[in-house]
């Protein structure tokens, strides 16, 4: 789905950005989005039992123009981006996979253990069911060494 989203905002931004340089008005620059949280997990095809969710979280660079459309893209999917997305703590060694090159959009997915550090870190009542199965399943190294590193208390979700 992300896919066709970032497909469809680049298509966009070409298209505004000829439409801006007849009318010389400024032209949108290039934009990097990084999908996190719940979207990020199903993305990436995890064998874990993911609950769906209609927020996307992403950190978004670029102008605001290009959220908006981001947005309107997802609505017409039945989603929507989160705009509070940029509240989200994700440890500052995310790694991100690009799925999206373009000339103007970079679209990438963080690393399903980064996402669950992040959420075992910041929400762990609510996602205590996930990462006990991620854990039950076999931690990532990484994921233990950043746990450690953040002294994230495992014994909670066992």
């Amino acid at each position: 789905m992300l896919l066709e989203v970032f497909r469809e905002l680049e298509q966009w931004i070409v298209t505004e950005n000829e439409e801006r340089k007849l009318t010389g008005t400024p032209l949108i620059g290039p934009c990097t989005i990084r999908i996190l949280g719940q979207t990020a997990l199903i993305e990436a095809l995890v064998q874990l039992h993911l609950v769906a969710t209609q927020d996307v979280d992403a950190y978004l660079s670029g102008d605001q123009i290009i959220q908006t459309e981001f947005d309107r893209l997802l609505k017409s999917r039945g989603k929507e981006f989160d705009k509070d997305s940029y509240l989200i703590w994700m440890p500052i060694e995310t790694e991100y996979s690009n799925v999206f090159t373009g000339r103007l959009i970079t679209g990438q997915i963080a690393q399903p253990e980064y996402v669950l550090l992040s959420k075992a870190s910041k929400a762990p009542d609510k996602n205590k069911i996930l990462i006990k199965e991620f854990l039950s399943l076999g931690a990532t190294p990484t994921f233990l060494r950043l746990a450690k590193k953040y002294q994230l208390d495992l014994r909670q979700f066992v």
